[in-house]
């Protein structure tokens, strides 16, 4: 939590959305409940049972972030997939994976107003019924639609590791060969991928670290 109020306060006074995950409280209910976690491609396999378990994980980092905006004297608010008739759309990416979705739409009109929008990385189905989507996933579709100027991956780790250790600064094609050749793997892969998908639609800076400042910044090759 100290972490999360310190980014927190770094975010306040910027326009910004905030967009976060909530994976290893995710994981620690599971294993407290005696539900298995297991990955595949840096992405959790969620049947209906972790489905539950991660809305109600997502529902308290959400509420945790808001109220450290404020204490931070930014106003918030939380926002989910469901809301305004379900502004953020997605589809089963895989059925080996269970309820983990693809983003296929965001209406950013959700996003306006003057609280800082919280999002929690729960998307809807043409239905309305939950699905679990990887937040860089989500936070890169927002960046996309909303035509942002910049878009910063938050992590646990100062730097994205080249071979030889933190690095500073990478092009999209070198990021591809790591993700390639297995240098980039685990959780850092879906903030990678990420990456390269902002790039490729338009975004002008991408960066991820510790914070809002420092850490790698990826350019287009």
């Amino acid at each position: 939590m100290a972490r999360a109020e310190e980014v927190m306060a770094q975010v306040a006074g910027h326009d910004v959305v905030v967009v976060h995950g909530g994976g290893p409280d995710v994981t620690a209910l599971c294993a407290r409940l005696g539900l298995q976690t297991r990955f595949e491609g840096g992405l959790r396999v969620t049947d209906e049972a972790t489905m539950e378990v991660a809305q109600m994980v997502q529902a308290r980092v959400n509420q945790s972030l808001v109220a450290a905006l404020g204490r931070a004297g930014q106003p918030a608010r939380g926002v989910f997939g469901a809301d305004h008739g379900g502004w953020l759309r997605a589809e089963v990416l895989d059925p080996r994976l269970g309820r983990v979705g693809r983003i296929t739409s965001v209406d950013p009109s959700a996003l306006w107003g003057s609280a800082t929008p919280v999002v929690a990385p729960i998307a809807v189905d043409a239905d309305l019924r939950p699905l679990n989507v990887n937040a860089d996933h989500v936070a890169e579709a927002i960046a996309t639609a909303l035509g942002a100027e910049r878009l910063v991956f938050v992590t646990d780790v100062e730097a994205l590791r080249g071979p030889s250790g933190p690095v500073r600064e990478v092009d999209a094609l070198q990021l591809a060969h790591w993700i390639e050749d297995g240098t980039v793997h685990g959780g850092m892969l879906p903030k990678a991928r990420a990456c390269l998908q902002a790039l490729s639609r338009g975004i002008p800076s991408v960066s991820l670290g510790l914070g809002i400042h420092g850490g790698t910044r990826v350019w287009a090759a």
